[in-house]
């Protein structure tokens, strides 16, 4: 169970636990949509897991907003139901257990959020996944929902001011970058995550908009340290995610 300030996410039938990037992928989504989520907006949250995202948009949007929330594996989508009928939005959030590509929805969304799988392969000679379970590789891996999939899906469903937040290794920004290009999305913003200041980044969250959006301008970047060199939180982490952790 992980516990936020205002919901409780339980997690035993998960592949994929809650982890610090979906905190981090969340509050920065709500720092950068605050003035959207203070509005009636449609949210489609693509492949929900526990839910934790779908959560997150809950509590910093409107009491109007409508989140839909997919995710094809039925033990995560039954999970993602129970966490939301726990909250205090469960007439908010839909959970839907289904493929993204059969999800029929006439929906414009004005906003759009996945922590998509993004470990393609097992890792060098160790093959570190091979002895994961199928759901976990399902989760962790690209083979069910590729970028080029992912990013298709996402230019049919967001309106034409909409942004699109997702967040992948930072070694793989110029090929999700050239791949989201090549597909009509511009990128406004990215945010490159460290461990700390002696450890290069490790994910890159990414804010897209169309490149026909009224939004598009020179791309802004920034970075954010989770925790400093004696290994304490650092301050800029934590006013990002206060609003969540109960340790903030």
């Amino acid at each position: 169970m992980f516990r936020c300030k205002q919901f409780v996410i339980h997690q035993d039938k998960c592949a994929m636990k809650v982890n610090t990037d979906s905190l981090i992928l969340g509050s920065w989504v709500g720092q950068q949509q605050s003035p959207a989520l203070a509005k009636p907006i449609n949210v489609l949250d693509i492949g929900t897991g526990t839910g934790i995202l779908a959560l997150m948009l809950a509590q910093q949007s409107c009491e109007a907003a409508h989140i839909d929330a997919v995710e094809l594996d039925v033990n995560a989508a039954t999970q993602a139901t129970e966490n939301v009928k726990l909250s205090p939005w469960v007439n908010k959030v839909r959970v839907h257990n289904t493929d993204i590509h059969c999800f029929d929805s006439n929906t414009g969304y004005e906003l759009i959020v996945s922590n998509p799988p993004y470990f393609a392969h097992s890792q060098g000679s160790t093959r570190a996944y091979d002895k994961q379970s199928d759901s976990r590789k399902a989760a962790r891996q690209t083979s069910q929902l590729t970028e080029q999939a992912l990013f298709t899906e996402v230019m049919s469903r967001l309106t034409d001011d909409g942004a699109f937040f997702c967040l992948y290794p930072y070694d793989t920004r110029h090929e999700k970058l050239a791949i989201a290009d090549h597909l009509g999305l511009s990128c406004k913003a990215m945010l490159h995550v460290r461990h700390n200041d002696n450890t290069a980044p490790y994910v890159t969250a990414f804010y897209f908009v169309k490149q026909t959006s009224t939004l598009v301008h020179k791309m802004h970047t920034s970075e954010l340290f989770i925790r400093t060199g004696s290994n304490e939180y650092t301050a800029e982490f934590k006013a990002l995610c206060r609003n969540f952790y109960l340790k903030f």
